[in-house]
C-alpha cells in the first residue's frame, strides 16, 4: 500500500518561547487568513477515496477533525476505524485489506447517518487542503489569534507585572502561558536558589467541542503546575461578554505565598524511599508508576516520570550506583518537576489534566505516594522454605 494512504493528517506540535511573540502571532493570523466556514450539504465533501483523500477536491481530514467527524456520526467509529490501520502505533504500515475496511466502513456509517452533519460548518483551510474541524449551529468562533491579543492586553493591565512564558499550537488547538516578572517566593533546594513565579494559562479550540479556559497556577523550575480554572462555552449568546469576563477571573486567582511556599518545602523533605514499608525499592517503583497511571498520567510517561526523578532528580545531576541508594535520596520534588516537565510530551487536554493532578500534590493532605497499598498491587515476598533455612 503506497505510504500516502492514511485517514487522516497528524499535525505537529509548534512551540513558541519568550521573543518568539511576533512569530507566533504571525503564524495564528496566516492560519485565519487561510480558513473558510463552509455548510455541510453533500455526501462528497466527506466521502473518502480509496487512498484516503475526501472525494471533494481532494482534501484531507486532520486528526481532530476526522476524529470529530466519527463522534458525530457514530459513538465509536473512531477507535473502529483507527484500530483497523493503526494509524496511532505507526509500528508498520497497515495492510491493504486493513486500510480498505476502514475506508469502507466510515463511508456507510457516512451514509447512513449523513443528517446528524447537516447542521454542521467545515473549518476548511485552503492552503493545506484539509478539513480542520467542524463548527455547530450555535458556535461562536474565537480566532486563536483573537485570543492572544486579549489576553495579552488582559496581562498587560495586571498587577503585579507579567511576561510571556510559552506558547503551543496543535492544529487548531491553542494554549497561551504568562507569568509574574518577580519571584513569587525563592527557595534554596540542594545549594542552588530556586524561583517559583505564579502564573496563568488561557487555551482554546476553534471547532465544537472546546471551550475556552483560563487558570492559574505556580511556575517552578521544570514547568506549571495548574488550578482546574474556569472555562466558558462558545455559544454565541453573550459570548464576548463572558470571554472577558472569564479573563477578569482568571487574573483575580490570587496565590496564596506562605502556603504554596510550605507546600514546595513539604514536597523537598518528603522522601521517596519508603522507609516505613518493608518492600524492595525495585517493587517500590512500581507501586509509583501504577499509582501515576490511576491520576490521568499514561502508562508510558508514569514510567518515563518515575525514572526521570529516581535517577536524573529535579536538577538534572544524574546519580550512579545502585536503585536503593539512589532511590533513598530522591524526594516527591523530583517527582513532581519531572511530572510536570514531561506533561509538554502529550496533547493539550492530557497536558493539562496531568499538570493538574501536579497541582494536587501541593496539597497539605495530599500524601499517597507514602500511603501506597503495595499489598494491594504487587505480590508478596517470596515465603523462605524450611530447607532454605537449614541450608
Amino acid at each position: 500500500m503506497a505510504e500516502t494512504s492514511k485517514l487522516y493528517v497528524k499535525p505537529q506540535p509548534r512551540w513558541f518561547h519568550p521573543g518568539e511573540e511576533a512569530e507566533l502571532l504571525t503564524e495564528l493570523e496566516q492560519m485565519e487568513r487561510n480558513s473558510l466556514l463552509i455548510p455541510v450539504s453533500s455526501l462528497r465533501q466527506l466521502r473518502l477515496n480509496p487512498d484516503g483523500r475526501i472525494q471533494e477536491a481532494n482534501l484531507r481530514f486532520a486528526q481532530s477533525a476526522f476524529l470529530q467527524a466519527c463522534r458525530l456520526l457514530s459513538p465509536g467509529l473512531g477507535s473502529l476505524t483507527v484500530n483497523l490501520v493503526d494509524e496511532e502505533e505507526q509500528r508498520e504500515l497497515p495492510r491493504r485489506e486493513d486500510f480498505a475496511a476502514a475506508v469502507q466502513t466510515f463511508n456507510l456509517i457516512l451514509e447512513h447517518r449523513f443528517r446528524r452533519l447537516l447542521p454542521m460548518r467545515m473549518l476548511y483551510n485552503y492552503h493545506l487542503k484539509q478539513i480542520d474541524g467542524f463548527l455547530g449551529p450555535t458556535h461562536k468562533p474565537l480566532n486563536n489569534s483573537t485570543l492572544y491579543n486579549e489576553a495579552t492586553h488582559a496581562m498587560g493591565q495586571s498587577d503585579p507585572p507579567t511576561t510571556f512564558h510559552s506558547a503551543a499550537l496543535l492544529g487548531r488547538r491553542f494554549s497561551l502561558r504568562f507569568r509574574t516578572v518577580s519571584p513569587l517566593f525563592e527557595m534554596t533546594i540542594g545549594a542552588i536558589r530556586v524561583p517559583f513565579y505564579w502564573a496563568w494559562c488561557f487555551s482554546n479550540g476553534e471547532t465544537t467541542g472546546y471551550s475556552v479556559r483560563a487558570t492559574a497556577g505556580l511556575c517552578g523550575p521544570t514547568g506549571m503546575s495548574l488550578l482546574r480554572g474556569r472555562r466558558t462555552p462558545h455559544s454565541t449568546q453573550g459570548f464576548e461578554t463572558r470571554l472577558r469576563k472569564l479573563l477578569g477571573l482568571a487574573l483575580r486567582l490570587e496565590p496564596e505565598r506562605v502556603s504554596l511556599q510550605e507546600s514546595v518545602a513539604r514536597l523537598v523533605k518528603t522522601p521517596l524511599a519508603f522507609a516505613e514499608v518493608e518492600r524492595e525499592p525495585a517493587l517500590l517503583v512500581k507501586a509509583l508508576i501504577y499509582s501515576l497511571t490511576q491520576r490521568s498520567v499514561p502508562r508510558w510517561l508514569a514510567i518515563r516520570v518515575v525514572d526521570q526523578a529516581i535517577y536524573l532528580g529535579w536538577d538534572q545531576k544524574r546519580i550512579s550506583g545502585l536503585l536503593p541508594q539512589v532511590f533513598a535520596k530522591r524526594t516527591a520534588f523530583d517527582l513532581y518537576c519531572h511530572l510536570v516537565y514531561e506533561a509538554r510530551r502529550l496533547d493539550l487536554d492530557r497536558r493539562d489534566k496531568v499538570e493538574r493532578f501536579a497541582h494536587t500534590m501541593l496539597s497539605p493532605d495530599f500524601l499517597w505516594f507514602r500511603k501506597l497499598e503495595t499489598s494491594a498491587i504487587l505480590p508478596p515476598r517470596k515465603p523462605v522454605s524450611p530447607k532454605e533455612t537449614s541450608s
